[in-house]
């Protein structure tokens, strides 16, 4: 979903399954033609955003490349 310039929700389309996949390295969310919705380095410090198969959303920030200022993480038991 994106906040900016309005509140929009982009729900899965049902082309592949590419939810999540983390690792030491990187945490990424949805997928397809080589790109991520959006990509996290190791570190939380940079980002990058594109369109993807698996939301078919848009590019979630204003630049495709970016440094994250504040991460909110929320956990479910």
């Amino acid at each position: 979903f994106t906040f900016c310039p309005e509140f929009e929700v982009f729900k899965w389309t049902g082309d592949n399954m590419f939810f999540i996949k983390g690792d030491m390295d990187s945490l990424a969310f949805g997928g397809g033609g080589g790109e991520f919705a959006l990509w996290l380095d190791g570190d939380l410090y940079h980002g990058r955003s594109h369109s993807c198969k698996t939301f078919g959303n848009r590019t979630l920030s204003k630049k495709e490349d970016f440094f994250i200022q504040d991460i909110e993480i929320w956990a479910f038991e």
